[in-house]
Protein backbone atom coordinates (compact mmCIF):
# COMPACT_ATOMS: atom_id res chain seq x y z
CA UNK A 1 0.00 0.00 0.00
CA UNK A 2 1.06 3.40 -0.43
CA UNK A 3 -0.01 6.88 -0.66
CA UNK A 4 -2.55 7.97 -3.94
CA UNK A 5 -1.61 11.21 -5.27
CA UNK A 6 -4.21 13.66 -5.98
CA UNK A 7 -6.17 12.60 -9.28
CA UNK A 8 -7.17 14.83 -12.21
CA UNK A 9 -9.28 12.40 -14.38
CA UNK A 10 -10.51 13.96 -17.62
CA UNK A 11 -11.76 13.35 -20.99
CA UNK A 12 -8.68 14.93 -22.38
CA UNK A 13 -6.93 13.16 -25.35
CA UNK A 14 -3.00 13.89 -24.13
CA UNK A 15 -1.44 11.95 -21.87
CA UNK A 16 -2.86 11.42 -18.11
CA UNK A 17 -0.26 11.26 -15.54
CA UNK A 18 -3.04 10.08 -13.30
CA UNK A 19 -3.82 6.61 -15.49
CA UNK A 20 -6.89 6.25 -16.85
CA UNK A 21 -10.09 5.49 -14.79
CA UNK A 22 -12.94 2.73 -16.47
CA UNK A 23 -15.10 1.92 -13.46
CA UNK A 24 -15.56 2.78 -9.69
CA UNK A 25 -17.80 1.27 -7.33
CA UNK A 26 -17.91 2.73 -3.31
CA UNK A 27 -17.79 -0.39 -0.82
CA UNK A 28 -21.36 -0.20 0.70
CA UNK A 29 -20.00 -0.51 4.03
CA UNK A 30 -19.53 3.10 4.78
CA UNK A 31 -15.53 2.92 4.89
CA UNK A 32 -15.11 5.54 2.12
CA UNK A 33 -13.66 2.88 0.17
CA UNK A 34 -13.48 2.21 -3.53
CA UNK A 35 -13.08 -0.35 -6.00
CA UNK A 36 -11.25 1.05 -9.22
CA UNK A 37 -10.50 -0.38 -12.46
CA UNK A 38 -7.64 1.82 -13.54
CA UNK A 39 -4.88 1.71 -15.97
CA UNK A 40 -1.36 3.21 -14.24
CA UNK A 41 -0.09 5.95 -16.85
CA UNK A 42 2.35 4.13 -19.15
CA UNK A 43 3.68 5.60 -22.42
CA UNK A 44 4.98 4.53 -25.55
CA UNK A 45 8.41 6.09 -26.50
CA UNK A 46 9.36 5.42 -29.64
CA UNK A 47 7.74 1.62 -29.16
CA UNK A 48 9.56 1.41 -26.06
CA UNK A 49 6.97 0.94 -22.66
CA UNK A 50 7.97 3.24 -19.69
CA UNK A 51 6.01 4.22 -16.87
CA UNK A 52 4.57 7.74 -16.77
CA UNK A 53 6.76 8.38 -13.79
CA UNK A 54 10.02 8.13 -15.86
CA UNK A 55 9.48 11.10 -17.82
CA UNK A 56 9.43 14.29 -16.79
CA UNK A 57 6.13 16.97 -18.09
CA UNK A 58 8.34 18.27 -20.87
CA UNK A 59 8.85 14.65 -22.07
CA UNK A 60 6.18 13.36 -21.73
CA UNK A 61 4.96 16.25 -24.22
CA UNK A 62 6.99 15.22 -26.92
CA UNK A 63 5.59 14.03 -30.33
CA UNK A 64 6.87 10.64 -29.94
CA UNK A 65 4.96 9.80 -27.19
CA UNK A 66 1.88 8.52 -27.26
CA UNK A 67 -0.61 6.62 -24.37
CA UNK A 68 0.05 2.64 -24.06
CA UNK A 69 -2.95 0.05 -24.55
CA UNK A 70 -4.87 0.30 -21.49
CA UNK A 71 -4.09 -2.01 -19.20
CA UNK A 72 -6.69 -1.89 -16.40
CA UNK A 73 -6.20 -4.01 -13.22
CA UNK A 74 -8.33 -3.79 -10.16
CA UNK A 75 -6.96 -1.20 -7.12
CA UNK A 76 -8.28 -0.38 -3.76
CA UNK A 77 -8.52 3.22 -2.68
CA UNK A 78 -9.21 4.04 0.66
CA UNK A 79 -10.50 7.95 1.03
CA UNK A 80 -10.08 8.24 4.76
CA UNK A 81 -6.09 8.18 4.16
CA UNK A 82 -5.51 9.12 0.92
CA UNK A 83 -3.68 5.33 0.31
CA UNK A 84 -4.91 2.56 -2.48
CA UNK A 85 -3.14 -0.73 -3.02
CA UNK A 86 -3.76 -3.29 -5.79
CA UNK A 87 -6.41 -5.94 -5.55
CA UNK A 88 -6.06 -8.09 -8.77
CA UNK A 89 -3.22 -8.00 -11.40
CA UNK A 90 -4.03 -8.81 -14.80
CA UNK A 91 -1.29 -10.84 -17.28
CA UNK A 92 -0.71 -8.44 -20.11
CA UNK A 93 -2.99 -8.45 -22.98
CA UNK A 94 -6.07 -8.92 -20.16
CA UNK A 95 -7.93 -6.60 -18.23
CA UNK A 96 -10.51 -5.98 -15.16
CA UNK A 97 -12.96 -3.63 -16.83
CA UNK A 98 -15.52 -3.66 -14.00
CA UNK A 99 -15.83 -5.16 -10.34
CA UNK A 100 -18.66 -5.42 -7.39
CA UNK A 101 -18.52 -6.55 -4.11
CA UNK A 102 -21.54 -9.18 -3.32
CA UNK A 103 -22.81 -9.19 0.50
CA UNK A 104 -25.94 -9.65 2.03
CA UNK A 105 -28.58 -7.40 1.60
CA UNK A 106 -30.31 -5.25 4.55
CA UNK A 107 -33.01 -4.03 2.64
CA UNK A 108 -36.00 -6.01 4.27
CA UNK A 109 -38.04 -8.58 2.42
CA UNK A 110 -41.30 -7.68 1.14
CA UNK A 111 -43.72 -10.23 -0.05
CA UNK A 112 -44.93 -10.51 -3.74
CA UNK A 113 -48.83 -10.65 -4.39
CA UNK A 114 -48.95 -11.41 -7.77
CA UNK A 115 -47.29 -10.70 -10.91
CA UNK A 116 -46.73 -7.56 -12.91
CA UNK A 117 -44.94 -7.34 -16.46
CA UNK A 118 -43.32 -4.15 -15.93
CA UNK A 119 -40.76 -4.75 -12.85
CA UNK A 120 -42.28 -6.96 -10.55
CA UNK A 121 -41.59 -11.12 -10.56
CA UNK A 122 -43.83 -13.99 -12.00
CA UNK A 123 -44.95 -15.80 -8.33
CA UNK A 124 -45.36 -18.81 -10.74
CA UNK A 125 -42.01 -18.79 -11.77
CA UNK A 126 -40.47 -17.70 -8.65
CA UNK A 127 -42.02 -21.03 -6.79
CA UNK A 128 -40.65 -23.32 -9.66
CA UNK A 129 -37.07 -21.40 -8.96
CA UNK A 130 -37.29 -20.22 -12.63
CA UNK A 131 -37.16 -17.60 -14.20
CA UNK A 132 -37.84 -16.35 -18.30
CA UNK A 133 -35.75 -15.14 -21.11
CA UNK A 134 -37.25 -13.62 -24.20
CA UNK A 135 -35.54 -12.50 -27.29
CA UNK A 136 -37.06 -10.48 -29.67
CA UNK A 137 -35.21 -11.61 -33.03
CA UNK A 138 -31.90 -13.77 -33.37
CA UNK A 139 -31.32 -11.82 -36.86
CA UNK A 140 -30.83 -8.58 -34.76
CA UNK A 141 -27.39 -7.77 -33.97
CA UNK A 142 -27.43 -4.10 -32.73
CA UNK A 143 -30.74 -2.86 -34.80
CA UNK A 144 -29.51 -4.38 -37.62
CA UNK A 145 -31.55 -7.30 -39.67
CA UNK A 146 -28.93 -9.79 -40.68
CA UNK A 147 -31.50 -11.92 -42.43
CA UNK A 148 -33.14 -11.98 -45.41
CA UNK A 149 -35.80 -9.68 -43.88
CA UNK A 150 -37.93 -10.74 -40.79
CA UNK A 151 -41.18 -10.41 -43.01
CA UNK A 152 -40.26 -12.79 -45.42
CA UNK A 153 -39.08 -15.29 -42.58
CA UNK A 154 -42.10 -15.16 -40.16
CA UNK A 155 -44.53 -15.56 -43.54
CA UNK A 156 -44.93 -19.48 -43.47
CA UNK A 157 -46.06 -19.18 -47.29
CA UNK A 158 -42.50 -17.35 -48.25
CA UNK A 159 -40.29 -18.92 -46.31
CA UNK A 160 -40.61 -22.89 -45.37
CA UNK A 161 -38.90 -23.67 -42.09
CA UNK A 162 -35.91 -25.82 -43.47
CA UNK A 163 -35.01 -22.44 -44.94
CA UNK A 164 -34.79 -20.75 -41.74
CA UNK A 165 -31.40 -20.20 -40.57
CA UNK A 166 -31.68 -20.41 -37.09
CA UNK A 167 -33.73 -22.79 -35.61
CA UNK A 168 -33.32 -23.92 -32.28
CA UNK A 169 -31.38 -22.59 -29.33
CA UNK A 170 -29.43 -24.12 -26.87
CA UNK A 171 -28.86 -23.26 -23.19
CA UNK A 172 -25.87 -24.07 -21.10
CA UNK A 173 -24.49 -23.23 -17.80
CA UNK A 174 -21.52 -22.91 -16.40
CA UNK A 175 -20.32 -25.90 -13.72
CA UNK A 176 -18.44 -24.32 -10.99
CA UNK A 177 -15.20 -25.34 -10.22
CA UNK A 178 -14.19 -25.87 -6.79
CA UNK A 179 -10.72 -24.26 -5.45
CA UNK A 180 -7.66 -26.16 -5.79
CA UNK A 181 -7.44 -27.06 -2.41
CA UNK A 182 -10.52 -28.59 -2.37
CA UNK A 183 -9.94 -30.54 -5.67
CA UNK A 184 -7.02 -30.16 -8.11
CA UNK A 185 -8.69 -30.81 -11.37
CA UNK A 186 -6.05 -31.67 -14.17
CA UNK A 187 -6.09 -29.70 -17.50
CA UNK A 188 -6.91 -33.41 -19.14
CA UNK A 189 -10.47 -33.32 -17.90
CA UNK A 190 -11.09 -30.06 -19.99
CA UNK A 191 -10.12 -31.12 -23.29
CA UNK A 192 -8.57 -29.47 -25.84
CA UNK A 193 -10.12 -26.09 -24.78
CA UNK A 194 -9.60 -25.32 -21.45
CA UNK A 195 -10.79 -21.57 -21.66
CA UNK A 196 -14.49 -22.99 -21.92
CA UNK A 197 -14.51 -25.00 -18.81
CA UNK A 198 -16.37 -27.26 -17.75
CA UNK A 199 -20.66 -27.05 -19.10
CA UNK A 200 -23.48 -28.66 -18.71
CA UNK A 201 -26.57 -27.97 -21.11
CA UNK A 202 -29.61 -26.85 -19.64
CA UNK A 203 -32.20 -27.50 -22.71
CA UNK A 204 -33.04 -26.58 -26.17
CA UNK A 205 -35.91 -24.49 -27.31
CA UNK A 206 -37.28 -24.37 -30.95
CA UNK A 207 -36.66 -20.61 -32.54
CA UNK A 208 -39.81 -18.92 -33.88
CA UNK A 209 -39.94 -18.17 -37.68
CA UNK A 210 -39.15 -14.34 -36.46
CA UNK A 211 -35.80 -15.20 -34.62
CA UNK A 212 -37.97 -14.85 -31.56
CA UNK A 213 -37.66 -16.66 -28.33
CA UNK A 214 -39.29 -17.41 -25.13
CA UNK A 215 -38.65 -19.97 -22.86
CA UNK A 216 -38.47 -21.01 -19.11
CA UNK A 217 -35.37 -21.03 -17.45
CA UNK A 218 -33.97 -22.14 -14.02
CA UNK A 219 -32.88 -19.51 -11.98
CA UNK A 220 -29.84 -18.18 -9.88
CA UNK A 221 -27.55 -19.99 -12.33
CA UNK A 222 -24.89 -18.78 -15.05
CA UNK A 223 -26.33 -19.29 -18.43
CA UNK A 224 -25.02 -19.27 -21.76
CA UNK A 225 -26.82 -19.27 -25.41
CA UNK A 226 -26.09 -20.82 -28.61
CA UNK A 227 -28.02 -20.88 -32.25
CA UNK A 228 -28.60 -23.86 -33.53
CA UNK A 229 -29.06 -24.69 -36.90
CA UNK A 230 -31.76 -27.28 -38.52
CA UNK A 231 -28.88 -30.08 -38.24
CA UNK A 232 -28.54 -28.74 -33.72
CA UNK A 233 -25.52 -27.36 -35.35
CA UNK A 234 -24.72 -23.63 -33.89
CA UNK A 235 -24.19 -21.50 -36.19
CA UNK A 236 -22.49 -17.84 -35.77
CA UNK A 237 -19.90 -16.97 -32.68
CA UNK A 238 -19.84 -18.46 -29.44
CA UNK A 239 -21.60 -16.74 -26.14
CA UNK A 240 -18.80 -16.17 -24.11
CA UNK A 241 -20.89 -13.79 -21.40
CA UNK A 242 -22.21 -15.51 -18.36
CA UNK A 243 -25.82 -14.24 -17.64
CA UNK A 244 -28.04 -14.98 -14.92
CA UNK A 245 -31.48 -14.41 -13.71
CA UNK A 246 -32.91 -14.53 -9.97
CA UNK A 247 -36.36 -16.56 -9.30
CA UNK A 248 -39.29 -15.49 -11.10
CA UNK A 249 -37.26 -12.59 -13.03
CA UNK A 250 -38.25 -11.79 -16.58
CA UNK A 251 -35.55 -10.72 -19.33
CA UNK A 252 -36.25 -8.92 -22.79
CA UNK A 253 -33.01 -8.00 -24.96
CA UNK A 254 -33.82 -7.53 -28.61
CA UNK A 255 -31.48 -9.71 -29.91
CA UNK A 256 -27.62 -10.21 -30.69
CA UNK A 257 -24.13 -8.31 -30.02
CA UNK A 258 -21.08 -8.43 -31.41
CA UNK A 259 -18.04 -8.38 -29.13
CA UNK A 260 -16.36 -5.42 -30.56
CA UNK A 261 -19.63 -3.56 -31.42
CA UNK A 262 -19.84 0.02 -29.57
CA UNK A 263 -23.33 0.33 -29.01
CA UNK A 264 -24.78 -0.11 -25.96
CA UNK A 265 -25.56 -3.42 -24.36
CA UNK A 266 -27.61 -4.57 -21.04
CA UNK A 267 -29.20 -1.46 -20.98
CA UNK A 268 -32.74 -2.17 -22.70
CA UNK A 269 -33.46 1.90 -22.51
CA UNK A 270 -30.11 2.34 -24.55
CA UNK A 271 -30.22 -0.18 -26.89
CA UNK A 272 -31.13 0.60 -30.74
CA UNK A 273 -34.82 0.22 -31.52
CA UNK A 274 -35.27 -3.85 -32.32
CA UNK A 275 -36.18 -5.07 -36.20
CA UNK A 276 -38.89 -6.74 -34.81
CA UNK A 277 -41.74 -4.60 -34.72
CA UNK A 278 -43.90 -7.40 -33.99
CA UNK A 279 -47.70 -7.80 -34.57
CA UNK A 280 -50.78 -5.91 -35.50
CA UNK A 281 -52.94 -6.18 -32.75
CA UNK A 282 -55.88 -8.22 -33.60
CA UNK A 283 -54.81 -10.04 -36.65
CA UNK A 284 -53.32 -13.04 -37.17
CA UNK A 285 -49.08 -12.84 -38.64
CA UNK A 286 -49.49 -12.58 -42.19
CA UNK A 287 -50.68 -16.10 -44.15
CA UNK A 288 -49.89 -17.80 -40.41
CA UNK A 289 -52.58 -19.60 -38.35
CA UNK A 290 -55.40 -18.11 -37.14
CA UNK A 291 -55.08 -20.02 -33.83
CA UNK A 292 -52.45 -17.58 -32.68
CA UNK A 293 -54.50 -14.54 -32.25
CA UNK A 294 -50.91 -12.01 -31.37
CA UNK A 295 -51.98 -8.43 -29.51
CA UNK A 296 -49.99 -5.61 -30.52
CA UNK A 297 -46.04 -5.76 -30.76
CA UNK A 298 -45.85 -9.04 -30.07
CA UNK A 299 -43.40 -11.40 -31.51
CA UNK A 300 -44.15 -15.06 -32.32
CA UNK A 301 -42.70 -16.35 -29.28
CA UNK A 302 -45.14 -13.84 -27.06
CA UNK A 303 -47.85 -15.00 -28.94
CA UNK A 304 -47.20 -18.57 -28.70
CA UNK A 305 -46.84 -18.35 -24.72
CA UNK A 306 -49.80 -16.32 -24.42
CA UNK A 307 -51.98 -18.90 -26.29
CA UNK A 308 -50.17 -22.12 -24.99
CA UNK A 309 -48.23 -21.19 -22.23
CA UNK A 310 -44.28 -20.44 -21.70
CA UNK A 311 -41.95 -22.97 -23.95
CA UNK A 312 -39.94 -24.97 -21.18
CA UNK A 313 -36.47 -26.61 -21.90
CA UNK A 314 -36.51 -29.78 -23.61
CA UNK A 315 -33.79 -32.04 -23.15
CA UNK A 316 -33.93 -33.29 -27.23
CA UNK A 317 -34.07 -31.07 -30.26
CA UNK A 318 -37.86 -30.99 -31.23
CA UNK A 319 -39.89 -29.32 -33.68
CA UNK A 320 -43.48 -28.92 -34.06
CA UNK A 321 -45.45 -26.61 -36.56
CA UNK A 322 -47.79 -24.51 -35.14
CA UNK A 323 -47.30 -21.16 -37.15
CA UNK A 324 -48.79 -22.55 -41.36
CA UNK A 325 -51.76 -21.75 -42.38
CA UNK A 326 -52.77 -25.31 -43.88
CA UNK A 327 -55.21 -23.35 -46.18
CA UNK A 328 -52.00 -21.24 -47.84
CA UNK A 329 -49.37 -23.36 -47.36
CA UNK A 330 -47.67 -26.79 -46.95
CA UNK A 331 -47.31 -27.86 -42.79
CA UNK A 332 -44.08 -28.60 -41.78
CA UNK A 333 -42.60 -32.01 -40.88
CA UNK A 334 -41.55 -32.56 -37.42
CA UNK A 335 -38.46 -32.93 -36.13
CA UNK A 336 -37.22 -35.19 -33.02
CA UNK A 337 -33.60 -35.63 -32.51
CA UNK A 338 -34.25 -38.05 -29.50
CA UNK A 339 -31.49 -39.13 -26.76
CA UNK A 340 -33.69 -42.01 -26.37
CA UNK A 341 -32.90 -42.63 -29.87
CA UNK A 342 -28.89 -43.42 -29.37
CA UNK A 343 -27.27 -46.78 -29.85
CA UNK A 344 -24.90 -45.77 -27.52
CA UNK A 345 -25.13 -44.36 -23.48
CA UNK A 346 -27.64 -41.79 -23.18
CA UNK A 347 -26.18 -38.75 -21.67
CA UNK A 348 -26.45 -38.75 -17.62
CA UNK A 349 -29.38 -36.43 -16.72
CA UNK A 350 -31.73 -36.43 -20.35
CA UNK A 351 -34.25 -38.69 -18.10
CA UNK A 352 -35.04 -35.61 -16.19
CA UNK A 353 -36.89 -33.60 -18.24
CA UNK A 354 -39.77 -35.86 -18.61
CA UNK A 355 -40.86 -34.09 -15.41
CA UNK A 356 -39.04 -30.91 -15.92
CA UNK A 357 -37.27 -29.48 -12.62
CA UNK A 358 -35.18 -26.02 -12.52
CA UNK A 359 -32.18 -28.79 -11.57
CA UNK A 360 -32.18 -30.65 -15.01
CA UNK A 361 -28.68 -30.99 -16.28
CA UNK A 362 -27.69 -32.81 -19.47
CA UNK A 363 -23.99 -33.86 -18.90
CA UNK A 364 -21.97 -35.22 -21.65
CA UNK A 365 -18.62 -36.70 -20.81
CA UNK A 366 -16.15 -38.08 -23.73
CA UNK A 367 -15.24 -41.14 -22.32
CA UNK A 368 -19.33 -42.37 -21.28
CA UNK A 369 -21.32 -40.88 -24.35
CA UNK A 370 -18.63 -39.94 -27.14
CA UNK A 371 -16.02 -42.38 -27.11
CA UNK A 372 -18.83 -45.10 -27.74
CA UNK A 373 -20.33 -43.71 -30.96
CA UNK A 374 -16.94 -44.05 -33.04
CA UNK A 375 -17.17 -47.88 -32.24
CA UNK A 376 -20.78 -48.09 -33.47
CA UNK A 377 -21.19 -50.54 -36.12
CA UNK A 378 -21.55 -48.82 -39.15
CA UNK A 379 -22.00 -52.07 -41.69
CA UNK A 380 -23.24 -52.02 -44.98
CA UNK A 381 -24.60 -55.88 -45.62
CA UNK A 382 -25.88 -57.63 -48.99
CA UNK A 383 -29.72 -58.52 -48.27
CA UNK A 384 -29.70 -61.19 -49.83
CA UNK A 385 -26.23 -62.92 -49.46
CA UNK A 386 -25.78 -61.54 -45.70
CA UNK A 387 -22.32 -60.69 -46.89
CA UNK A 388 -20.65 -57.88 -45.49
CA UNK A 389 -20.12 -55.13 -48.51
CA UNK A 390 -18.21 -52.75 -46.17
CA UNK A 391 -17.70 -51.42 -43.17
CA UNK A 392 -17.94 -47.55 -41.94
CA UNK A 393 -17.33 -48.24 -38.40
CA UNK A 394 -14.86 -45.24 -37.65
CA UNK A 395 -12.62 -47.32 -35.79
CA UNK A 396 -11.57 -49.36 -38.69
CA UNK A 397 -9.35 -46.44 -39.77
CA UNK A 398 -9.20 -44.34 -36.62
CA UNK A 399 -7.44 -46.76 -34.42
CA UNK A 400 -3.76 -48.05 -34.13
CA UNK A 401 -3.43 -51.14 -35.01
CA UNK A 402 -5.70 -52.85 -38.15
CA UNK A 403 -7.53 -55.94 -38.02
CA UNK A 404 -4.73 -58.06 -38.15
CA UNK A 405 -4.03 -56.18 -35.08
CA UNK A 406 -0.73 -55.17 -36.69
CA UNK A 407 0.29 -51.72 -35.92
CA UNK A 408 -0.34 -48.53 -38.04
CA UNK A 409 -0.67 -44.85 -38.13
CA UNK A 410 -4.06 -44.14 -38.00
CA UNK A 411 -6.23 -42.24 -40.80
CA UNK A 412 -5.46 -38.93 -40.40
CA UNK A 413 -3.28 -39.85 -37.57
CA UNK A 414 -6.54 -39.30 -35.69
CA UNK A 415 -7.33 -42.03 -33.36
CA UNK A 416 -10.79 -43.27 -31.84
CA UNK A 417 -10.29 -45.98 -29.99
CA UNK A 418 -11.06 -46.48 -26.02
CA UNK A 419 -7.14 -46.97 -25.69
CA UNK A 420 -5.37 -44.29 -23.34
CA UNK A 421 -3.63 -40.90 -25.02
CA UNK A 422 0.10 -41.73 -25.67
CA UNK A 423 -0.15 -37.51 -25.25
CA UNK A 424 -1.73 -37.22 -21.97
CA UNK A 425 -1.34 -40.87 -20.45
CA UNK A 426 -4.51 -39.92 -17.88
CA UNK A 427 -7.02 -39.99 -20.06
Amino acid sequence: MFSAQVYDFNLSEKVSTSGKLNYLYPLPDNSERFLLSLDLCRVMVDDILKACGQLSSEELAQENVTSASPWYELWLYNAKDNTQQLVAKTPEGNMVTEAVVMQESLQPHQYIANKTFSTGLDVELANDQAASVHIRSVYDFDGEDISDGIANLSDPSLTPADKLPARFLRIVRGVPMPPAEVKNIPNTDFGRSRNQLMREILGYTPIQPDGSVKVKIPANIPFALSILDINGQRIGGRHRQWLTLKAGESLECHGCHEGNSQQPHGRIDAQAPSINVGANGGEAFTHATVNIMPMQGQTMAEADAMVNGLAQLSADIKYKDIWTNPNISTINSNIHYAYQLLETPIPTGSECFDNWTAYCRIQINYIEHIQPLWELSRTVIDEDSAELIEDNTCTQCHSVYDNDNLARVPAGQLDLSATNSSDEPDI
